[in-house]
């Protein structure tokens, strides 16, 4: 199954997730089909479909849908600690060595599994109040207005963005307060609404939207006043010289040479000559 494919179903998930219905039957043939996935590290990095799964198995009250999501977590889990060992075979490794070798390895506490399921979560967890205090406003910025269908799951969202920001400075000084505010003022700005589409809809990636400017969030028509406002100011700078034609049939009445230039200047329905 693709990439593509795998965020679909991430979708699914996060929309059943959002709407907390009781009727699980969407959700259940979407675990099943993510059942035959699979799963790689490159998949899990650019669907976070770990995390999502994850986050469903905390919200959900459905049993049912618990079990089947530790079961998949623990499958994927399983699919990428087997994928390296096949480079180990050019080592004359025997198939026997290789489970004998897994056999002894500790088994893993549920938790030790979901951090491993999604490599990025470690990245995710903080206990920073003015970073956890940075998320809320994301997401609060996030649910101010309709949350299109198929968008991404708010929280994922909220912390990679926030994730992002924070790699920037590697400290919540003051320059992070600002990129933060500044952030959260635009996706709740009432005239540039495209910008929290494209985020939501992952059209601008967490990390895209982390480091994009000022200039670069301004929604359209913000971005053709400034484009105009600079143009007329380009325009109020520039300085007129008349050149002139030279001639030496001129003289001119300040020097009496006949070495000079003239501008012909429209004056209504006559033509005046002005020498220099």
């Amino acid at each position: 199954m693709s990439v593509q494919e795998v965020l679909k179903l991430s979708k699914k998930i996060t929309k059943y997730s959002r709407k907390h219905t009781s009727e699980y039957i969407g959700v259940f043939e979407t675990l099943e089909r993510l059942k035959n996935v699979r799963m790689t590290t490159e998949i899990l990095k650019k669907t976070h479909i770990g995390m999502i799964v994850n986050m469903l198995r905390k919200n959900t009250t459905n049993d049912k849908v618990v079990i089947i999501c530790k079961d998949l977590l623990r499958q994927w889990k399983n699919n990428i600690s087997t994928a390296t060992p096949s480079i180990s075979s050019q080592n004359n490794d025997t198939e026997e060595n290789k489970r004998s070798e897994r056999s002894r390895t500790p088994l893993r506490s549920p938790h030790q599994e979901e951090k491993e399921t999604h490599p990025n979560n470690s990245r995710m967890n903080t206990t920073d109040p003015t970073r956890l205090k940075s998320r809320q406003l994301f997401r609060q910025s996030f649910t101010k207005y309709s949350i299109p269908d198929d968008s991404a799951d708010i929280d994922v969202l909220s912390n990679l963005i926030e994730c992002g920001v924070y790699d920037i400075f590697n400290h919540t000084d003051q320059k992070y307060r600002a990129t933060i505010r500044s952030r959260v003022l635009n996706l709740r700005d009432p005239n540039n609404p495209k910008l929290r589409e494209n985020v939501l809809m992952g059209r601008l990636s967490p990390n895209t939207f982390a480091n994009m400017t000022s200039i670069q969030m301004a929604s359209d028509e913000m971005k053709k006043l400034r484009q105009q406002f600079t143009k007329e100011s380009i325009d109020d700078h520039q300085v007129s010289v008349q050149v002139g034609t030279e001639t030496d049939m001129i003289k001119c009445g300040k020097c009496k040479s006949r070495k000079c230039t003239y501008n012909q200047e429209k004056l209504k329905y006559k033509q005046q000559f002005v020498a220099k």
